[in-house]
C-alpha cells in the first residue's frame, strides 16, 4: 500500500511537472494533479504550483502528513503536450487505465518527438510574420523580405538553440531581425516599418498574456501576475531590441511613424493557424484555431468600419475568439489554451508600441506616450475580453455540468427530452 501511494503521487506531480513545463495554466496543472490524484486514492491531496513548480501534501500510507515537490526545469509551449495529458487525466479519472499503464503513456508523452520538426515551426513562424506585415499595411514585396528575414533569425536562435534564453531571445530576435531588415533597406527600397511589425508580433509571448489572464480569473493572483510580468518583460525585451538598432544604425531610413490600418479579414486565418503550428498544437486543432483568428479579424475589421473605437473592436473580438474557443475545446476535448492562444494575435496592438518604440528612440519623448498608452489599452481590452468570457464559464462550470459538444451530449438531450414527455 506505501508503494502505491509512492508510485501515485509520483505520477500525478510528474504529470503537473509536465504540463506546467508545456506552458499549462497553473489553475489547469493543479485541477489535473488534484483530480487525477482523488482518483488514485491519494488521501486528503492538497496541491499548490506556481510558475517554478509542483507542489503536493497528502496523508501516507502510516497516516503522517507528508509533502512531494518537483521544480519545472525547462519553460516552453507545447499545446500537443498539455492537449495529451489533458487527455491521459480524463483516462485516469474515469479509471480507464491503471497506474503502470498511466506510467507508461505519461512516459512516451514526455519522450514524444516534437509534433513538428525544427523546420517547419521556422517556417511557419516566418509565413506568420510575413502574413503580419501585410495585415500591417505591407505589399507583397514586403512579405517575402519579412520571410526571409524572419527565417533566419529563427534559424539562428531556434534551430541552433545556442540563443535560447528567456529574454536574450526577445532581445536577440528584436535587435537581429531590425537589422537584417535594415540591411535589406540598403539594397532595395521599401518601407521598414510593415516589415519590423510583422518580424516582431510573429514572436509575441502569447501563451504568457492568456495564461495570466486565466490563472487570474482563477484566482491564483500570485501566478497571474507572474505571468504577466514575465509577458511584459518579455515585451519590453522584443521591442527594446529593435529600439536599440534603430537607435543605433537606422535612422536615415526611419520613415513616418507607422498608423493602424484596417486588417485583411481572410490573413487572420492564415495567422492563427500558424502562430499554433509553432506552439506545436495538435494537427486536428489547427483549423479550429485558424477559424477563432478568422472570426476576431472580422470583428476588428468591422468595428474599423463602424463609428465605434478600434478599442471596443479588440475588447469584442477577445470575447468572440474566448467564446469560440470555449466551444471548440468542447468539441475537440481538448484544452481552451489550444484554440485562444492563436486566435487574439491579430488583435494585437503591435502597431503602438512600435510607434512607441521608434518616438523613445529618435529622442521624441513627447510623442512617446500616446502610442504607448495606446498600446497599453489595447493590450488591457483584450485581457477584459478574454478575462469576461473566461469568468462567466468558469460560474456556469460550478453550477452546472461540463458540456461536451459532440454526439453524446445530443444523445443525452434528445434523451432527457424524451423521458420529460412521458
Amino acid at each position: 500500500m506505501n508503494k502505491m501511494t509512492n508510485r501515485s503521487v509520483e505520477f500525478v506531480v510528474q504529470a503537473g511537472r509536465t504540463l506546467l513545463e508545456a506552458g499549462a495554466e497553473v489553475y489547469r496543472v493543479e485541477d489535473t494533479v488534484q483530480k487525477m490524484g482523488d482518483a488514485l486514492g491519494i488521501r486528503r491531496l492538497e496541491s499548490y504550483v506556481t510558475p517554478a513548480g509542483v507542489f503536493i501534501s497528502y496523508i501516507d500510507s502510516a497516516g503522517a502528513p507528508s509533502t512531494y515537490f518537483r521544480k519545472a526545469a525547462k519553460r516552453g509551449v507545447n499545446l500537443s503536450k498539455i492537449s495529451a495529458i489533458n487527455n491521459l487525466s480524463r483516462q485516469v479519472a474515469q479509471k480507464e487505465v491503471d497506474l503502470e499503464e498511466a506510467f507508461s503513456i505519461l512516459g512516451q508523452i514526455e519522450s514524444a518527438a516534437p509534433m513538428y520538426s525544427t523546420l517547419i515551426k521556422i517556417s511557419c513562424g516566418a509565413v506568420n510574420a510575413a502574413a503580419i506585415t501585410v495585415i500591417n499595411g505591407g505589399n507583397w514585396q514586403d512579405f517575402w523580405i519579412a520571410f526571409m528575414v524572419t527565417y533566419l533569425v529563427y534559424l539562428l536562435i531556434d534551430a541552433t538553440r545556442i540563443l535560447a534564453i528567456p529574454f536574450m531571445r526577445e532581445l536577440l530576435i528584436g535587435s537581429v531581425g531590425t537589422g537584417l531588415v535594415l540591411a535589406t533597406r540598403t539594397l532595395i527600397d521599401f518601407d521598414i516599418n510593415p516589415v519590423i511589425v510583422g518580424v516582431l508580433l510573429s514572436a509575441i509571448p502569447g501563451a504568457f498574456m492568456v495564461n495570466s489572464v486565466r490563472d487570474a480569473i482563477a484566482g491564483d493572483l500570485i501566478s497571474g501576475a507572474i505571468r504577466g510580468f514575465e509577458a511584459v518583460g518579455l515585451m519590453m525585451a522584443l521591442f527594446g531590441g529593435a529600439g536599440i538598432t534603430i537607435g543605433i544604425v537606422g535612422l536615415e531610413y526611419l520613415p513616418e511613424p507607422v498608423e493602424p490600418v484596417m486588417p485583411l479579414i481572410t490573413l487572420g486565418f492564415f495567422v492563427s493557424a500558424l502562430f499554433n503550428i509553432y506552439n506545436l498544437a495538435p494537427k486536428r486543432t489547427i483549423f479550429g484555431a485558424g477559424l477563432v483568428g478568422l472570426l476576431s479579424s472580422f470583428v476588428l475589421y468591422w468595428t474599423m468600419q463602424s463609428p465605434f473605437p478600434i478599442i471596443l473592436g479588440m475588447l469584442w473580438g477577445a470575447m468572440a475568439a474566448s467564446l469560440a474557443s470555449e466551444i471548440l475545446a468542447r468539441i475537440y476535448r481538448v484544452p481552451v489554451t489550444v484554440f485562444i492562444i492563436g486566435g487574439f494575435v491579430p488583435l494585437l496592438p503591435g502597431v503602438w508600441f512600435f510607434r512607441a518604440t521608434q518616438f523613445l528612440f529618435t529622442g521624441n519623448y513627447p510623442l512617446f506616450f500616446e502610442p504607448l498608452l495606446m498600446g497599453v489599452t489595447g493590450i488591457m481590452a483584450v485581457g477584459v475580453g478574454v478575462a469576461v468570457v473566461t469568468a462567466v464559464v468558469r460560474h456556469w462550470k460550478r453550477r452546472h455540468k461540463d458540456i461536451l459538444f459532440d454526439g453524446r451530449f445530443f444523445r443525452r438531450m434528445f434523451k432527457d427530452n424524451g423521458q420529460a414527455k412521458m
